[in-house]
């Protein structure tokens, strides 16, 4: 696409063509910034893929490295879809970074992204976060939300509430990826969490959260008897305390766990590469321990379960020791007067074994 200037400079702006393949369920994760919980998004991405899900895409800022490479195999092999996250030009009259304000507005732009890539392909979208896993109460995704579909002929969305939980620690030498679901602990049931829309009902770019988009007659908020999603948002596991949890909403088939953890056995085994970089993953967690006293404080002073910024929480970039693979962007600029500026995108790539900087 040509965008033109008085009739005497022209910009080109590269635009990218909506998906082709048609797809009964895609999973859209909000993008990836800081991501070091390996344990988890392992958990997550390999449960989302044996409950029904046929595509998974996750943006990326910023992740460890070790990760980061283990999903590009992952990738190569169409178990996932790596897609550049968002990240703005500094803008010259604007006395702060615009990308300090990305990390929950730009989940939204990573969203509608993912929204109108898929919009004409899929007959159904999950919004989800790489520590949350929405769990099919009968069957898998395909069969539970047609049949909520077929009791509400109205609506556009549907809300599935969460489970709050934690997830145990594990090394990569120990590994099992069943087990956080497995041997889960649900502390809470709370009335909101995880959104699945109806992408050819949506009429509009998703304002503040794929929830509101629609009007409230449009999005049917389920209840605790439906099925749930777990939110493994505790930091801390701990088995002692199994007896006085809330039962799971969920009821998986006959060997479903065991056939989990075979297949993804036989992936490791029988492809070298990925063997030695899963091995390769830390058993440590680098940024959390740092950042967490910080976002305790910031929690106590936000909504309860709302996302809340962790720039004020990073640790600095002298104290992390962690390699990661970064997004970098270059933009050309071009002055309209009077304070105007076009930004187009130059170069995009991600930056392996780079400092952790996220913006």
């Amino acid at each position: 696409m040509t965008i033109a200037n008085g009739g005497f400079t022209f910009w080109t702006v590269r635009v990218s063509q909506p998906a082709k393949t048609k797809h009964n369920v895609v999973v859209c994760f909000n993008q990836a910034n800081l991501l070091e919980n390996w344990q988890l998004a392992m958990h997550v991405v390999e449960m989302y893929r044996n409950l029904g899900a046929d595509l998974l895409v996750l943006p990326v800022l910023n992740m460890i490295t070790e990760l980061f490479e283990v999903l590009e195999q992952y990738e190569q092999d169409g178990l996932i879809r790596i897609v550049k996250g968002v990240v703005l030009p500094a803008v010259k009259d604007l006395n702060y970074d615009p990308n300090e304000e990305l990390e929950n507005v730009g989940r939204l732009l990573a969203a509608n992204e993912c929204l109108y890539d898929n919009k004409h392909t899929a007959k159904y979208i999950i919004f989800s976060d790489l520590d949350e896993l929405l769990l099919p109460k009968n069957g898998d995704y395909f069969d539970e939300f047609t049949r909520i579909r077929s009791l509400h002929l109205k609506v556009s969305s549907f809300e599935f509430n969460w489970g709050i939980s934690a997830a145990p620690a594990q090394s990569a030498n120990s590994y099992d990826v069943t087990r956080p679901l497995k041997d889960v602990m649900v502390r809470e049931v709370v009335g909101f969490g995880t959104p699945v829309v109806i992408p050819q009902k949506v009429d509009a770019a998703f304002e503040h959260s794929p929830m509101n988009a629609m009007s409230s007659p449009r999005h049917l908020r389920l209840s605790r008897t439906d099925s749930w999603s777990i939110k493994f948002i505790f930091p801390v596991y701990n088995a002692a305390l199994k007896n006085l949890t809330i039962p799971l909403n969920f009821s998986p088939r006959i060997g479903f766990y065991f056939s989990i953890m075979d297949e993804f056995n036989q992936r490791l085994n029988q492809n070298r590469g990925l063997y030695n970089k899963f091995k390769s993953l830390p058993s440590q967690l680098s940024f959390g321990p740092k950042i967490e006293p910080c976002l305790r404080i910031q929690k106590l002073r936000s909504v309860p379960y709302t996302c809340i910024n962790q720039r004020n929480c990073l640790p600095a970039i002298a104290n992390t020791s962690r390699r990661c693979t970064v997004l970098k962007r270059t933009f050309h600029v071009s002055s309209f007067g009077a304070g105007r500026y076009l930004y187009s995108s130059l170069r995009t790539e991600f930056s392996r074994h780079h400092s952790c900087v996220v913006y």
